[in-house]
């Protein structure tokens, strides 16, 4: 049988994650209250609901007959077949899979955190960011990515900011949010837009580019540097080829011939972008 562990005791991520998805191999279909009860002993609910999240959207679990559009406490989940089959004949695949996941949070894990650091708190961007950051450094957001969450919570009235964000504080909404059970949290802040949009990854992409703006800088490059930095979920391979198309038919970047088949094309910043990026004794 499972025994607690000590509050004081870190499992890495990957583990944790794996032991969820021993729990529904071992169970075959849960609810998610049900997982939450059979896991509770691996840390809290919100980190679990994460980790579900996470191992949904990655496509480890799978929903049962699930089409409503924010999941219930009643809702069921399961294994996929291929994670079914995995976890019985090459376990090392799986192991590897969650691994490569460990710095992958939903992107309402990360405004929840900053809805809890604002709790009773007036904070400016900066502090927010800094406190963010502090309480979990696993994460490693993003200033960029921190600033668009705020914008986001801000946007659905749950956070309170001036107009240069020198102050920050929770709405009613946001208070009444946080007085809520942790499942009410996750279906409430998991509907929001994902932060990561056509326009954001495109401002970054564009001072990805100019960064190397001599040189040039692959689309492989790009795409890896983006899921490093920001996450896989909001960086698929496809989503990054498509914007970077996008600006080139914008008038944003121009394209050259690719280094291999691998990383793709070159891309390099238009005249136009040269002009608003670029200072003028690098032009």
């Amino acid at each position: 049988m499972n025994q607690p562990i000590s509050k004081g005791e870190n499992m890495q991520i990957s583990e944790r994650r794996k032991k969820i998805l021993d729990t529904f191999l071992e169970r075959d279909l849960l609810s998610y209250k049900e997982i939450l009860d059979e896991t509770s002993w691996l840390g809290d609910p919100i980190d679990i609901l994460s980790d579900l999240d996470t191992l949904v959207f990655f496509a480890f679990l799978q929903h049962v007959r699930y089409k409503k559009p924010e999941p219930e406490i009643t809702t069921q989940l399961e294994l996929r077949q291929r994670t079914k089959t995995q976890m019985k004949d090459n376990p090392q695949r799986i192991l590897s899979r969650l691994r490569e996941l460990e710095r992958e949070f939903p992107p309402w894990y990360r405004k929840l955190a900053i809805l809890k650091i604002l709790n009773n708190q007036r904070l400016n961007c900066e502090e927010i960011e800094k406190r963010v950051n502090d309480q979990c450094p696993h994460e490693g957001w993003s200033s960029p990515l921190i600033q668009a969450s705020l914008r986001a919570l801000e946007k659905a009235r749950y956070v309170f900011t001036t107009i240069d964000y020198k102050r920050c504080t929770l709405t009613s909404e946001g208070k009444e949010l946080l007085e809520k059970f942790p499942f009410l949290q996750f279906v409430c802040l998991k509907h929001l837009k994902n932060e990561f949009t056509i326009e954001f990854r495109t401002y970054v992409i564009l001072e990805l580019v100019r960064d190397r703006h001599e040189s040039g800088i692959t689309s492989g490059s790009i795409t890896q540097q983006l899921q490093e930095k920001y996450g896989i979920r909001g960086n698929r391979r496809n989503a990054v080829k498509n914007t970077l198309e996008n600006m080139v038919i914008a008038g944003m970047l121009r394209v050259s011939g690719g280094t291999s088949k691998r990383r793709g094309h070159v891309y390099f910043l238009s005249k136009t972008a040269e002009s608003l990026f670029l200072p003028s004794n690098d032009l």
